[in-house]
């Protein structure tokens, strides 16, 4: 490496250990991905000692099945990230060049690491019998093709030339003769393009017809006006496709992605029409809009603003609610607001005068994160500050806007409360009232987090912020758990915990169910887990779910940021 020194930069550690043959060092097994994890930190420590100025890369893995590739890197995570860049290998047969399994592997790549640069390290069509000039125009093809990837790096073709027959149809050049093929001279006309920069995830919400009241499992069209706020395409297909899609907050059924009409450049905006499926379980949800690309996940995730409604879901002809409402003004009609029916509405009749109230009891102390009040005829307040409280007595902000320009929707941590009160703040510029014809306020049972160890810290979990996490702090061992209580039964499908993209999973795992916490029953098992907890425990009906780690990591604790429940309409 020394030697090399003026010459090149960037080094790979080892070559396709992963290949299932075991021709190059290990095999395709997980334990063959763990004992290669544990070599290549050591042996990666060590370069860096004796060659500071060099930058390592985690190796190109044979692709795809029986190598298990994408495995690999979940199990050797924290090798992938303690490294300067990841190699990838990319081969195809046929007309497969374009696909994100075969030509295009490293978007699954980039997925996973979405820091890391990626240095294609090989790639080749093995397609029997391809013409030598068939290769070079798909490589150059191919080469076009990676430059619209910022985070590519470079791409080497394998190979350059080989004395061995076996890979002569590979090579670009033919040593015995000296004869260069058609595919270099192809490749040096392609044309180079600088890449384009890194994309921005930004939409805003136009417009949406999302409705305030759904019943149980009711499917209803809701059509949403959006605007590419970001700096690239929305692709309507392929493998960077962008879709809209939903999800039901804190549980629900996953939403089912609904392509774009066309592709959508930046600035433009365009009407989606999607279908919305309501979760079984009556309740007030917090439905949460939100854009997802094909290879990459939720734009929320990438730093955009999703839309968040509240949606009530109550059976046909039943009262949600055993709600009571109070005014400073006209307060005989205060009930009107929550009755359900969006063509009764209170009205404060006087023009709206800073420290105008309404509130709401709702009966007993419940877990809240968002108040919609609509306002008919622009009466909304022009500007507002809402509180809550478990008492009436004292009271704490949890929301103000002002001055505000339409109707009050907002959105804050999940809060206990039992009284709701939303004061006017502002003077209109104009003599105008202050209307409300609904109301939809988010509440759930009150979910309840224990755990072994570090118990203190266990609510963080289900508090609504990735940022914050119950950890073990220590490497974790066997015998750790983490308890969740629903608070009421719900029919539940999956369990996702959220490790906010670092390697702090449990390295093995069982699961338990219990509809009274003390019966119970295993639902999922997982011996060597190398990737964050998605684990199908369902569907069936349950309050308590308890996970407990099986395996110790000499490293790792186990963390958890947030917790995900699916549930499934009821058998």
């Amino acid at each position: 490496i020394n030697s090399l020194r003026p010459y090149a930069t960037k080094y790979e550690i080892h070559n396709e250990p992963n290949h299932y043959q075991g021709i190059e060092g290990w095999g395709s097994s997980d334990a063959d991905a763990q004992d290669f994890r544990q070599w290549y930190l050591a042996v990666l420590s060590l370069l860096r000692q004796a060659c500071p100025w060099a930058r390592f890369g985690f190796p190109g893995l044979a692709p795809n099945y029986p190598h298990r590739d994408l495995e690999w890197l979940d199990i050797c995570r924290d090798a992938v990230l303690a490294s300067d860049w990841l190699g990838c290998h990319t081969y195809w047969q046929y007309d497969n060049m374009f696909s994100q399994d075969w030509g295009l592997r490293f978007i699954s790549y980039r997925a996973r690491f979405p820091t890391k640069i990626i240095e294609i390290t090989e790639f080749g069509n093995s397609t029997p019998g391809l013409s030598r000039q068939e290769m070079a125009t798909q490589y150059a093809a191919y080469y076009q093709r990676l430059q619209q990837y910022p985070y590519l790096g470079s791409a080497c073709s394998f190979i350059c030339s080989s004395p061995d027959p076996t890979w002569l149809p590979f090579a670009w050049c033919d040593p015995r003769s000296n004869t260069l093929f058609p595919v270099v001279f192809t490749v040096a006309a392609v044309p180079h393009t600088p890449p384009p920069p890194e994309p921005v995830y930004r939409v805003a919400y136009l417009s949406n017809t999302t409705p305030a009241t759904m019943t149980p499992g009711q499917r209803l069209p809701v059509t949403l006006t959006v605007r590419n706020d970001g700096n690239f395409t929305w692709q309507a297909a392929g493998d960077q496709a962008v879709r809209l899609n939903y999800r039901w907050l804190p549980a629900g059924p996953d939403g089912v992605p609904t392509p774009l009409p066309r592709n959508v450049a930046a600035g433009e905006s365009i009407s989606i029409d999607a279908q919305l499926l309501a979760p079984a379980a009556p309740a007030s949800y917090t439905l949460r809009w939100d854009m997802m690309q094909e290879g990459v996940g939720w734009f929320a995730d990438k730093g955009a603003t999703p839309l968040t409604v509240a949606v009530r879901v109550q059976q046909a002809g039943q009262p949600s609610h055993n709600w009571v409402a109070s005014a400073s003004d006209n307060a005989e009609n205060a009930q009107k607001a929550i009755d359900g029916d969006p063509t009764t509405t209170w009205t404060s009749i006087e023009t709206q005068r800073p420290g105008m109230w309404f509130m709401i009891d709702l009966g007993s102390v419940q877990e809240i994160s968002m108040v919609s009040m609509v306002s008919p005829e622009k009466d909304f307040p022009r500007g507002y500050v809402l509180e809550v409280s478990t008492d009436g007595v004292t009271w704490n902000e949890v929301a103000h806007k002002d001055p505000n320009w339409k109707s009050v929707e907002a959105v804050f941590p999940p809060t206990r409360a039992r009284y709701v009160r939303i004061t006017q703040t502002r003077v209109p510029r104009w003599p105008v009232p202050w209307s409300i014809s609904d109301v939809v306020i988010t509440t759930a049972p009150i979910w309840k987090a224990s755990a072994d160890p570090n118990l203190q810290d266990a609510a963080k979990a289900i508090d609504g912020d990735p940022q914050t996490v119950w950890t073990t702090v220590t490497p974790q061992q066997p015998g750790a758990w983490f308890q969740l209580d629903l608070g009421d039964k719900l029919y539940v499908e999956r369990l996702r915990l959220n490790n906010t993209s670092n390697p702090q999973y449990p390295r093995g795992y069982v699961i338990r169910v219990s509809l009274d916490g003390q019966t119970w029953q295993e639902v999922a098992r997982k011996a060597s887990n190398w990737a964050p907890v998605d684990a199908k425990i369902g569907p069936a009906w349950m309050r308590y779910i308890h996970i407990e780690n099986t395996r110790g990591s000499p490293w790792h604790p186990w963390t958890i940021a947030e917790v995900e429940i699916v549930t499934a309409p009821p058998a």
